[in-house]
């Protein structure tokens, strides 16, 4: 008989003895067997289904992570979110019934917005206006219903920098008013027959975008202007562009006096000296203004001054950041300054990619003069 009732104490006594257990004894111990194996199944299960939690618990982790990502993603983006946003104009019943609805005439204005854009060759990146569709220039399709884009363009408007622009079209006694006001107060009133819709629509795009974004415009006048004949026309549209860069000049922001300087160092009348005082006084505001720094070297070229230009050439070709794509070498006492870069400026706020060449830079006077002689790698920068 086993001395004690612990079945372990059973299998120890039986394997000291070398004798098998028999009757009760020999039956707990076949019981014990099971139960141990029982317990060693359970264990298992348990293992695995702690396995299983973890990987669920860092499932469930790494989706609230993502969540939050992608919520801060799109909240960041709204934010961040610029451009123009044209909600369709009002417009009285008797013309939606020719076919000129709301939604017709913010398609116009936008086309005309579009082409004044793409007909302004500037160097300034739309993107350093505070009022700027760089990004998107969308005419606004209201929706029934509540979608996932609805919620997105309720964020745009809330945490977003877009300009949105609403108006009206009315019949008068002499034909047609136009009313296009902005998000930020500005508002026009045009007029016209009521027989050119998109003359209204023309005229009205050209009073934005001049408020909106005033360097642009001057230069889309310069460019009207120059294939125009001398005459009273375009002297109306020099004198325009002249007006709006003089005033930007002394704009309170840094960045719209710049560009005013210089856009004023691009105009004909303006003499060579003149031009540089201004380019320097821009150069006081952003020491690395690619576009200050091509002109000044094309002024200070055109007044043979070889040293000063050369000095400028180096100092533009040394603007740009070392691991810029493209080309970038200074030879200080040898032939050549070349400078190819995509760079980033603070007051441009934009990309730009300036390459220039100075010809030997140790020759004297009108060699060196005409080694600067702009060519299509060398122009001045509006």
């Amino acid at each position: 008989m086993p001395t004690t009732p612990d079945p372990v104490e059973i299998a120890m006594e039986a394997e000291a003895s070398g004798k098998a257990p028999t009757g009760e004894a020999s039956a707990l111990l076949r019981r014990q067997s099971l139960l141990i194996d029982e317990q060693i199944g359970l264990a298992r299960n348990e293992r695995f289904r702690n396995r299983i939690r973890s990987v669920r618990d860092m499932a469930i982790a790494f989706m609230v992570v993502a969540l939050v990502v992608s919520a801060g993603a799109v909240v960041w983006s709204a934010s961040r979110t610029t451009g123009l946003v044209i909600q369709p104009f009002t417009v009285p019943p008797e013309l939606v019934e020719d076919g000129l609805d709301g939604r017709a005439v913010a398609a116009l204005f936008q086309d005309e917005l579009v082409r004044l854009d793409r007909e302004t060759n500037s160097a300034r990146p739309p993107a350093s206006f505070r009022n700027d569709w760089s990004e998107a220039i969308t005419v606004e399709v209201e929706a029934g219903g509540l979608s996932l884009t609805d919620t997105y363009r309720a964020l745009t408007r809330w945490l977003g920098q877009e300009t949105y622009v609403s108006g009206g079209l009315s019949r008068t006694p002499d034909g047609l008013e136009l009313v296009v006001r902005s998000s930020d107060g500005t508002g026009i009133t045009v007029q016209g027959s009521a027989e050119r819709p998109g003359q209204l629509t023309r005229e009205a795009a050209e009073r934005v975008y001049e408020q909106t974004q005033p360097y642009r415009y001057a230069v889309y006048l310069g460019n009207r202007a120059e294939p125009l004949l001398v005459g009273p026309e375009q002297q109306a549209l020099l004198d325009r562009r002249r007006a709006i860069l003089t005033e930007l000049s002394s704009n309170p922001s840094e960045t719209e006096r710049i560009w005013g300087y210089n856009g004023l160092t691009r105009i004909r009348e303006t003499p060579a000296g003149d031009a540089i005082s201004l380019l320097q006084a821009g150069l006081e505001i952003d020491a690395e203004h690619p576009v200050m720094l091509i002109n000044l070297v094309a002024s200070q070229t055109l007044l043979g001054r070889s040293e000063a230009a050369v000095l400028a050439a180096q100092r533009a070709a040394t603007s740009c950041p070392v691991g810029a794509t493209g080309p970038r070498s200074i030879r200080t006492g040898g032939t050549e300054v070349v400078c190819r870069a995509r760079r980033f400026c603070r007051t441009c706020k934009g990309i730009f990619c300036t390459h220039w060449r100075s010809e030997p830079m140790l020759r004297s006077g009108p060699q060196l003069r005409r080694a600067f002689v702009p060519t299509p790698r060398f122009a001045w920068r509006t």
